[in-house]
């Protein structure tokens, strides 16, 4: 009996110890949605590590969101699209990520549902002109270089014709 106590003592011991190591994990991996990248994993010369990683991904949208919600030609189609403000941002994060780090069957599904925002409430091609600029903004105040930002806009830009009247 004492030696079942024992075991059950180790075994609860055991099991906290791992779950404290996976919270620990946690903290130095970036989670979006389904998307789990991990800093063991990336690849420096991808373009998610030249973004800055998790910090920089999540600077970039949040400054690019803010941006985006005081400019008279956008705030009105994002706070009326299909879903609100936070979620289009975790989801054009999670997109960002995703083709950052060659995810691309992920990407798509991600496009897809990001653009189903604006469906009923499309964009005009100036709106979505005026995001890409606000997007270059962000990228700038966040010191990204210049061709960095243009790799960027290759996976922005196809979403004009899903999220555009």
């Amino acid at each position: 009996m004492r030696a079942s106590i024992l075991f059950s003592a180790a075994a609860l011991a055991f099991a906290a110890g791992a779950a404290h190591a996976a919270d620990a994990e946690s903290s130095r991996s970036m989670e979006l949605g389904t998307i789990m990248v991990t800093p063991d994993v990336v690849d420096p010369d991808s373009l998610y590590a030249k973004l800055g990683g998790a910090d920089g991904v999540n600077i970039i949208v949040d400054q690019f969101y803010s941006r985006s919600m005081i400019d008279n030609r956008l705030r009105e189609v994002l706070a009326n699209a299909g879903m609100d403000v936070g979620r289009q941002k975790e989801l054009f994060k999670q997109l960002l990520v995703a083709k950052a780090t060659d995810r691309e069957e992920a990407a798509a599904e991600l496009s897809a549902e990001y653009a189903e925002a604006f469906r009923e409430n499309p964009m005009s091609h100036s709106q979505f002109n005026a995001g890409i600029e606000n997007l270059y903004l962000a990228m700038e105040d966040a010191n990204i270089p210049y061709y960095v930002q243009n790799n960027v806009m290759h996976v922005v830009f196809p979403l004009k014709d899903q999220v555009t009247d």
